[in-house]
Formats: structure tokens, C-alpha cells, sequence
């Protein structure tokens, strides 16, 4: 019980909240509309949704510091972060941003791809590498994974971007809150299981990632970052962010 500041980063805006928990009360509530989006309007035409993830997660700061500088007394027990955007952030061998964030709009897995020479889109493609079943008029469903092929997946985008020899050597993969969580607590990149299932290639009767899967569509396991529990700690407040935010350093952040 406590007093908890919560972030949401979504594709059309960024918000933010206080909740007093033992009052179970909003105490405090800000929203910014994200307009950090970067693609050309020629790319737009042909299905790309592409963003800069810098600066949604330099906008999500912002935000939390005006909320909190409303908030009466400013106590703050835990961070907490959400999104549901689907899609992938490539990061170099670094742990930088290479790329901009490609969100799941992007319909880009559509495309015939270069596999093959056929013409078949990269959706097809994973569907006949990937074993996919389908269930009467529904989608193609990849086994094990409980979700319908879908190019907002970021193994589709992933895919798309190895048959068009654009997924650079030894890069890694992010999603928009667990990027947000590795800069406010600079642990290394992790996703939660909630977070993960979005992706395509989660596993979610092993709960863990569908290694096979990977390997049967040419992927490197190397992308997939590692996996963490829900409702654990992880990890705590920097003392950069915690200065900006007038927070003190070290509090606990919560996947």
C-alpha cells in the first residue's frame, strides 16, 4: 500500500498518474499526445509506422515531473510503467537505439519478401517455416504461442528486416516500456511475460520464449531479450532521473 507514480506510453499519448492505494484514489493525472512519430509521408502510404523512442521516453520524463510537482507533498513509494504497444526497437551491441522504434501499425510483414522469390508476403512465409495452424476463417496461429500471425508482432518485423538484409549483426531487440524501464533504472534490457506474449514468439505453456520457433524462421536468439517475472522489482530509480523528477535515487520499479 502507498502512494505510486504510473506511466503509460501509448502511440497517441503518454500519461501519467498518481494512485494513493489505501484510499484507492487518484490523486494526481497528466497526458501528453505523442507526436514523436518520424515516418516520411511517401513511407506512410506504404504501410511503415516508424517513431523515435529517445524522444518518447525524454517526453515521458518531462511529463512525470510536472505531475509531480502538483502532487501535495510529492511521496512517492514505486514506479510503475505500462504500454501496450507492440512492435520492436532495435539496439546495437551497446544497448543504443539503432533505428527508429517500428510500431504495430507498421504493416511492412505484408510485403512479398525476398525469401523464396515468390511473391509471398513474410506473414506467409512464417506461417509455412513456423508450422501454423489455421482455425476455421481465422488467422494462422504459430504453435504454442496463443496469438494469430500479425505483422505488429516483432518477430514479423524482425523477419521482414532479415529477408531485406537490413537486422544489423549482433543486434537486440526492445518494446516501449521495457526500454522505458531500462532508462530509468539503467539495468540491462528485460521484458515481462505480458509484455513478451506480444511478440509472437513467446511460449506461453513453457513461458519462455519459443526457441525452436526462432530457429525453424532463421532469427537469432540473440535478439530476444531476457526474461523477467511479473510484479518483481526491476530494478531502481538512477540518480539522474531521480534528480529530474525530484524523487530520491533508488526507488523500486516494478514490472
Amino acid at each position: 500500500m502507498g502512494r505510486y507514480l504510473s506511466v503509460d506510453m501509448g502511440s497517441t499519448s503518454t500519461t501519467a498518474l498518481v494512485l494513493d492505494t489505501e484510499r484507492a484514489r487518484v490523486e494526481a493525472f497528466r497526458s501528453l499526445p505523442n507526436e514523436r512519430e518520424t515516418t516520411t509521408a511517401a513511407d506512410r502510404t506504404r504501410g511503415r509506422s516508424e517513431w523515435d523512442l529517445a524522444g518518447m521516453v525524454e517526453d515521458a520524463v518531462a511529463l512525470c515531473r510536472r505531475l509531480l510537482q502538483a502532487v501535495p507533498g510529492g511521496q512517492i513509494d514505486g514506479i510503475g510503467v505500462t504500454g501496450q504497444q507492440q512492435g520492436c526497437q532495435l539496439l546495437d551491441r551497446s544497448g543504443a537505439l539503432f533505428g527508429p522504434l517500428i510500431s504495430w501499425q507498421d504493416r511492412r510483414a505484408d510485403e512479398p519478401t525476398d525469401v523464396g522469390g515468390d511473391g509471398r508476403s513474410c506473414l506467409e512465409e512464417i506461417a509455412e517455416l513456423g508450422e501454423a495452424e489455421r482455425f476455421a476463417e481465422g488467422m494462422p496461429r504459430l504453435p504454442r504461442t496463443g496469438t494469430p500471425l500479425h505483422p505488429k508482432h516483432a518477430a514479423a518485423q524482425l523477419f521482414w528486416l532479415q529477408s531485406h538484409d537490413s537486422l544489423p549483426a549482433h543486434a537486440s531487440t526492445s518494446s516501449v516500456p521495457d526500454y522505458l524501464v531500462h532508462r530509468l533504472t539503467d539495468e540491462a534490457v528485460a521484458v515481462e511475460p505480458t509484455n513478451a506474449q506480444g511478440w509472437g514468439v513467446y511460449d506461453v505453456y513453457a513461458r519462455g520464449w519459443a526457441l525452436d520457433l526462432m530457429s525453424n524462421l532463421g532469427l537469432p536468439q540473440s535478439l530476444l531479450p531476457p526474461l523477467t517475472a511479473a510484479a518483481t522489482v526491476a530494478g531502481h530509480l538512477t540518480a539522474a532521473i531521480a534528480e529530474r523528477l525530484g524523487l530520491p535515487a533508488g526507488m523500486k520499479l516494478p514490472f
